[in-house]
């Protein structure tokens, strides 16, 4: 796993530290409306820590091609966890494992994302109508904020979070196709649920207190 780093890191010390999931509550109050959501996954995988910071970004509405952080900033990576899983952005906290690294400052993450799920209610001032939405990213998700160092003498516990009220918050709930439930096949919630999902923003990595 980090033999890929040894190419550009130097008499560092390793560290290992564990990573956990974190995501929010069911039941979300925007500036628009209210949400409920029945399910909220989103599948993820290797997660990486910079050391140089990769500009937070909104991402566009059209997909675009993007050079995976490892390859376009060569030597940044600090520290990966390998591995891919299904985050529930709405349950309870999830251990992801152990990440390998080697001192120094962390400034950003990054993490390739793959296909995803909401479900629920969605309360304007319309009234209430149901969503079911799958699609797929397929991009990953950089710029995460991650203002922290690893140190060998006292590794830290990481928490990755997910804000799923600002992801949400770009969201457009119109049902447009008159089946009465909001899919991927009514109006623009598609690359809106896409533009949130992706934002830096929307998330962070944190070390956790003590």
């Amino acid at each position: 796993m980090i033999l890929s780093l040894l190419a550009c890191i130097d008499a560092r010390a390793p560290v290992a530290m564990p990573v956990r999931f974190e995501g929010g509550s069911p039941d979300l109050q925007l500036e628009a409306g209210a949400i409920h959501l029945d399910r909220a996954e989103l599948e993820v995988a290797d997660l990486r820590m910079e050391s140089a910071p990769v500009a937070r970004w909104l991402p566009s509405l059209v997909g675009t091609a993007t050079a995976h952080p490892g390859h376009e900033f060569a030597g940044s990576v600090r520290g990966e966890l390998l591995g891919s899983w299904t985050l529930d952005l709405v349950g309870p906290p999830t251990d992801l494992g152990t990440a390998e690294g080697w001192e120094g400052d962390v400034a950003t993450a990054s993490f390739d994302a793959g296909t995803l799920v909401l479900a629920g209610t969605w309360t304007g001032p319309e009234g209430s109508i149901p969503f079911d939405l799958e699609v797929e990213v397929d991009r990953p998700i950089v710029g995460v904020e991650s203002l922290f160092s690893l140190d060998a003498d006292e590794p830290p516990s990481l928490s990755l979070s997910a804000h799923v009220d600002h992801a949400l918050g770009f969201v457009e709930w119109a049902e447009t196709d008159g089946d009465g439930i909001v899919t991927a096949a009514d109006g623009t919630l598609r690359n809106t649920a896409l533009f949130g999902i992706t934002s830096s923003t929307s998330w962070t990595l944190a070390q956790e207190s003590p």
